[in-house]
């Protein structure tokens, strides 16, 4: 189940990155761009955890994609 959030959220960031390179945003594109890498840098398996986050002793499962997928779906 994570790892299908976190392709969902991939894809809605790409589409992000398309919909403000058409307004000519160049902040948009370049935050949009941010949390992308951010996303492929925090890739997760199945059970939501990635290779960076599991190694910290007082949480295994990624902390990044949940938080960017909660400011994806707050209204503007």
């Amino acid at each position: 189940m994570h790892d299908i959030r976190y392709r969902l959220l991939r894809e809605r960031l790409k589409q992000m990155v398309t919909a403000t390179e058409r307004m000519h945003d160049e902040d948009g594109v370049r935050l949009a761009l941010c949390c992308l890498a951010l996303l492929d840098w925090h890739q997760v398996d199945k059970k939501g955890r990635c290779q960076y986050c599991r190694r910290r002793p007082w949480s295994r499962r990624c902390t990044v994609v949940p938080m960017v997928g909660y400011y994806l779906e707050q209204p503007p």
